[in-house]
């Protein structure tokens, strides 16, 4: 059914110079950046202090798209829980390890000015495959569509599950690190992405995380209400800017526990360089504790 309030918003597409120009409902009395709860944890910096904008127009992404070029997904999804998951139930010895791979277009300008590297740590992907560990990467449209061989990669391979972290990582509530706040309807930085993923995994998202896991209930209501449930984390570690991985690792190992949600990033340098090394110390850990990695969907289930 749609909403009587309608919004639209334009997003760089696919095609190079192309605009697409999607109407997407907008719930009523909904608002971005006001009156938000703010759900940032301490010691955990998971976007890096912005650098001002450039002032070139916006970009065309990808330059080598995937096709067809993603479009606002059905309304018919059904709505799901709107209640944030913060870890499992705790009756199994299993946790989930997820990695967020972020990408604004602010980011994707410097990648095409070379003054940033391409946003994928292949040395994860590598440890995750050659030790069989199932994780759940959250990913925005953005880097969906600047990696589609990345997302191929993942898609094919059962150890992965591929879930929802909005389109371009803009925060949904005003002081979420410096990111700069959702312009136009909300509903397409959900909506985009799922479409995107679906291309790759033939089936719709279940979960969605939160650019800074920065959002209040009005919003996680928002996002069940597109059916995808929201996706916290219970460990207060992080790889972000991380300079001692055997820091990190124990320091997640010291507070896990049965169902807990472990946040990390699949981007690599220079916001997270050294996750690989994490991960190498810390799934033998888990297993050495007794703790089978698992994605959300094995943890919720």
């Amino acid at each position: 059914m749609r909403h009587p309030l309608r919004g639209r918003i334009v997003i760089a597409s696919a095609v190079a110079g192309l605009a697409l120009l999607a109407p997407l409902p907008v719930a009523a009395g909904f608002s971005l950046g006001s009156g938000a709860e703010d759900l940032v944890r301490a010691g955990l910096p998971l976007s890096p202090s912005p650098t001002p904008a450039p002032t070139e127009p916006a970009l065309a992404v990808p330059a080598q798209p995937v096709s067809p070029s993603p479009q606002p997904a059905s309304p018919s999804r059904q709505p799901v829980s709107a209640v944030p998951i913060t870890s499992g139930s705790g009756e199994r010895a299993e946790v989930a390890i997820t990695l967020d791979a972020d990408l604004s277009e602010h980011t994707l300008y410097r990648i095409r000015q070379g003054s940033v590297p391409a946003q994928v740590n292949f040395a994860v992907l590598d440890y995750l495959e050659a030790t069989g560990t199932p994780s759940t990467v959250f990913v925005t449209g953005l880097w969906a569509l600047e990696y589609p061989d990345v997302m191929d990669r993942m898609a094919g391979n059962p150890i992965y599950e591929l879930a929802n972290h909005s389109w371009d990582h803009s925060a949904w509530t005003d002081n979420c690190y410096g990111l700069p706040t959702v312009q136009g309807d909300p509903a397409v930085q959900v909506q985009m992405t799922a479409e995107v993923i679906k291309q790759h995994t033939g089936t719709y998202p279940s979960f969605f995380r939160f650019p800074g896991l920065c959002h209040n209930q009005a919003h996680v209501d928002f996002v069940a209400q597109l059916g995808e449930r929201t996706v916290d984390f219970d460990l207060s570690g992080s790889d972000a800017f991380a300079k001692s991985p055997s820091a990190v690792a124990q320091s997640l190992l010291s507070q896990v526990r049965p169902g807990s949600i472990i946040v990390l990033h699949l981007n690599g340098a220079p916001a997270a360089p050294v996750t690989s090394q994490i991960l190498a110390e810390l799934v033998p850990g888990l297993t050495a504790m007794g703790l089978q990695p698992v994605t959300m969907t094995e943890l919720m289930r």
